[in-house]
């Protein structure tokens, strides 16, 4: 169980909360009446599901919106405790690191990096190509948005059984800071914070980071014994807001995550020795192997019991089959950067010509343990560039033209 403590700065004030343990005494002040519990109608809840600015109750879809103090009550930090909240949505993540995405029974069942989910994923409208692009952690967001059913008609893409939208926290005119700290067990301590700061009447400045470690593995081999678990994940994301006019306004975000945590990781139950490889194997050879030098290792070490399905101990990893010095035990090496620009023109009250352009860079090159061997580091880049033009009209007519190239 993690602790959490809150420290939260604004222009003129300062609030502190924490978790605190009653201790026993003889005596209590009388406590203050509670105030009575706010209520929040459907209006209030304002999504951009259609790509306007409207009330949850005027979109002819299934939509599901968390807010800021939604995602911080229920502990919302990654794509995966996302689903606890979101009824009919399942994140599961494969042995390959890659989270598998089903909306309302639909998905996409596949291990491969490159291959597109039918839930999308969106950050402000900018969209994720590839599921494992949504490994980071989650922070600093003003809502999530969960749109169920098919939605290529707006969003385009392989939107089959819906998306999910994060929608960032944008700069102010007003200063603000905080931060979040959270302890717990496995020697985990995370830290997440934002600062806001105004830049002259028509300009802001936003950034927020959030740190997640865990030092000690929960998972034990119950072979070996070794540890499995480990976290070091952070995210980062800076924004700049200006608007030299009545009619123009510009928002340049650049966000991105590293993560360098331990990777799944296969454990031996059962060993088919009939099944064993030989050197007279006319299917396999050593070009079938990113290392012409695995297939005889793998010959000369076959286990004969599965305690032995571990061949090495982590430690004793090395460049035995052709990997680079140093990356021996099973570690993920992710990176990812994203920047986007969105432009507003409003030349009169009836038209907005908006043009959002984005570049998504991810390089993953992660140690995976499938079978105990040590097995090749798989690298993978790739950037997709996506700008797209969208005129938008007044809200009476709703209406709405869009370009992309």
């Amino acid at each position: 169980m993690a602790k959490r403590a809150h420290i939260l700065l604004t222009g003129t004030a300062l609030g502190i909360s924490s978790l605190l343990c009653a201790l026993p005494g003889s005596a209590m002040a009388k406590a203050a009446p509670e105030p009575a519990p706010q209520t929040i109608s459907d209006a209030d809840i304002v999504v951009t599901a259609q790509r306007r600015s409207e009330s949850i109750n005027r979109v002819p879809l299934a939509v599901q919106a968390l807010s800021a103090d939604a995602l911080d009550k229920l502990q919302i930090t990654d794509v995966e405790s996302l689903a606890t909240s979101v009824p009919g949505l399942q994140v599961s993540p494969a042995y390959s690191g890659v989270p598998i995405f089903t909306l309302r029974g639909i998905g996409f069942n596949t291990t491969n990096i490159t291959a597109t989910s039918t839930v999308g994923i969106y950050q402000d409208e900018l969209a994720y190509p590839y599921p494992s692009m949504a490994g980071g952690p989650i922070f600093d967001l003003e809502r999530v948005e969960v749109l169920k059913g098919p939605q290529g008609t707006l969003y385009g893409r392989n939107t089959t059984a819906g998306l999910i939208d994060f929608i960032t926290a944008k700069p102010k005119q007003e200063f603000s800071a905080g931060g979040t700290v959270e302890l717990g067990n496995y020697e985990t301590y995370n830290f997440e914070g934002h600062l806001n700061v105004p830049l002259g009447d028509h300009a802001a400045f936003r950034v927020a980071f959030r740190n997640e470690n865990s030092d000690k593995g929960w998972q034990i081999d119950q072979t070996r014994g070794d540890r499995l678990g480990k976290v070091d994940r952070w995210g980062g994301r800076a924004l700049l807001y200006f608007a030299p006019s009545s009619s123009f306004e510009g928002l340049i975000t650049v966000s991105g995550w590293r993560d360098r945590s331990d990777t799944q990781a296969g454990q031996a139950i059962s060993l088919n020795l009939t099944n064993r490889l030989s050197a007279a194997a006319p299917a396999i050879g050593p070009g079938d192997f990113n290392s012409p030098t695995l297939l005889a290792y793998l010959q000369n070490n076959q286990p004969t019991r599965a305690s032995q399905a571990g061949f090495q101990d982590a430690d004793a990893r090395a460049a035995t089959v052709g990997l680079a010095p140093g990356m021996g035990a099973p570690r993920a090496h992710s990176d990812f950067i994203s920047t986007q620009m969105r432009l507003t023109w409003s030349p009169n009250d009836q038209l907005s010509i908006i043009s959002l352009t984005g570049y998504n860079d991810f390089k993953r090159r992660d140690v995976v343990d499938f079978g105990g061997a040590p097995l090749e580091i798989i690298s993978t880049e790739y950037g997709p560039v996506g700008p797209k033009l969208r005129f938008w009209p007044s809200r009476r007519t709703f209406w709405e033209r869009g370009i992309r190239y």
